[in-house]
């Protein structure tokens, strides 16, 4: 893809069935998966093209449906009970550099994911978003963490992901992702967060909360975190 970091390669099948690999052009090479699909031209004739394919990374598989209106535009996209590796999506993610930062040493993965979202152009964004998935096996400053349960909606043009987790202290948090455009589309997201955790004690609270502020609203045994940025996409 032109100006792109992703580069599709590898192409075999053809509309019906096939599959191409997916990575990452720049600086060098790096793979990213296996994207597979199947569909009819029936499909086609009817203006109402249906897709079943997967995803899968080196420890990632993620089935996924598409359904496309030829006529209206609509698109839905669909994703069921997939697990996503996070040593799989790192390249990715690391293209941004607010995000890049705080990827060193990051281990997990993203499992049970149910993630249904409907848009009218491909070009422009979201207009129905909603899901659910778990965080498992994730591991910050040498201190892993329970289960992360994670939820995903919409308001309006806003997508909210909120978080909790509960070990010897309670987590929450919620990130917001606001689309910024322009003539051309769709040229970034807007994403701001707050993430909270709190104690019995202060001896209680996990080693990362130290990286993170005291609540004004209650003592040492409490803290919270903001953060805000851009993720260009032009």
């Amino acid at each position: 893809m032109e100006n792109k970091p992703v580069q599709l390669s590898e192409l075999k099948g053809d509309l019906a069935q096939g599959s191409l690999a997916i990575g990452l052009a720049n600086p060098d090479y790096q793979p990213l998966g296996i994207l597979r699909w199947q569909q009819s031209y029936l499909d086609w004739l009817l203006l109402h093209p249906q897709l079943n394919g997967q995803f899968r990374g080196r420890s990632s598989e993620l089935p996924f449906s598409a359904e496309w209106s030829l006529l209206s535009g609509d698109l839905a996209l669909s994703l069921s009970e997939g697990t996503l590796q996070f040593e799989d999506i790192m390249p990715l993610l690391a293209l941004n550099r607010d995000i890049g930062r705080w990827l060193n040493g990051l281990s997990g993965r993203l499992e049970g994911i149910s993630l249904q979202t409907r848009w009218v152009d491909a070009g422009q964004w979201l207009q129905k978003t909603q899901g659910a998935m778990r965080l498992n096996g994730f591991s910050f400053l040498g201190e892993s963490l329970p289960p992360v349960f994670i939820t995903v909606s919409q308001q309006d043009e806003q997508v909210i992901i909120k978080l909790s987790a509960e070990q010897k202290w309670t987590m929450s948090g919620e990130i917001v992702l606001t689309p910024l455009k322009r003539e051309k589309g769709l040229q970034s997201i807007q994403y701001q967060g707050l993430v909270k955790v709190s104690a019995p004690s202060a001896e209680s609270l996990p080693n990362w909360a130290s990286l993170m502020k005291s609540s004004s609203d209650s003592s040492d045994s409490s803290a919270q975190s903001r953060f805000q940025g851009n993720w260009a996409l032009n």
